[in-house]
């Protein structure tokens, strides 16, 4: 996989533009040697987010982050929505956002290695 070629920080992340009426589809995937995978996206009004985490081979978890103070960090209070089902369990986020920068990060639980697809709509 690896053909989305997604940032391991925020300062990497992918960029990508975020078109409410249409669907969106990455595929990658995250390991404990490569940590998070991370996607940028700006939002020009108050929108509707709709993220989901499937075909997952392990357990990997799912969050919504706003840099808030600029520093290219997670800091605390910055991941604003998360999904942390157990397993192979789809992970599903469904959000109101206001207009601003935003991150995804997609990263494995523990030492859990798998594939992904990722749907922004």
């Amino acid at each position: 996989m690896g053909v989305n070629n997604p940032g391991n920080t925020l300062d990497t992340a992918k960029s990508f533009q975020f078109n409410p009426n249409s669907q969106t589809y990455f595929s990658d995937r995250v390991n404990p040697s490569e940590g998070s995978d991370y996607y940028k996206f700006t939002l020009q009004g108050r929108s509707s987010v709709s993220l989901y985490l499937d075909d997952l081979r392990a357990d990997a978890d799912l969050d919504v982050i706003q840099d808030l103070n600029g520093n290219l960090k997670v800091d605390t209070g910055e991941v604003i929505n998360y999904s942390c089902r157990g397993g192979t369990t789809a992970e599903s986020i469904n959000t109101t956002l206001d207009a601003g920068t935003y991150y995804i990060r997609v990263y494995p639980y523990g030492n859990a290695t798998t594939d992904y697809r990722l749907t922004v709509s």
